[in-house]
């Protein structure tokens, strides 16, 4: 399971805390992930909706002297590396297995990373 999906918390039929969760970093600044869930009921039809929003967040200060662009471009690179981080070490090893033409090694890698990425449980 990804820690993008592992910050997801889900409270079936009640509207949710906005919960906060750090993801664990390997750049210097902190990243956090808000995840809001909410369910609402229309009255007239008695129909339910659900909306569920994650958003991934870095704040970085600027101080006197600093270069704006080398800034936005860590803090650019910091969202990525929170989203798309974890999963650096599988496309190291496929481009790896493929490099010694071993097909199979890399079908596996490939099976392990979508389930990591996508697998709810």
């Amino acid at each position: 399971m990804s820690e993008l999906t592992k910050a997801i918390l889900v409270n079936s039929m009640s509207n949710s805390e906005l919960y906060y969760r750090a993801i664990p970093r390997r750049a210097t600044a902190i990243e956090m992930m808000k995840v809001d869930e909410l369910w609402t009921t229309n009255r007239s039809d008695d129909t339910k909706l659900y909306s569920i929003e994650a958003k991934i967040g870095h704040k970085a200060y600027i101080g006197a002297g600093e270069n704006l662009h080398e800034v936005t471009q860590k803090s650019k690179r910091a969202i990525v590396e929170c989203a798309f981080g974890e999963f650096r070490e599988y496309f190291i090893l496929i481009g790896l297995a493929l490099q010694d033409y071993d097909i199979v090694k890399a079908k596996e890698l490939l099976y392990k990373m979508e389930h990591q990425m996508f697998d709810l449980e």
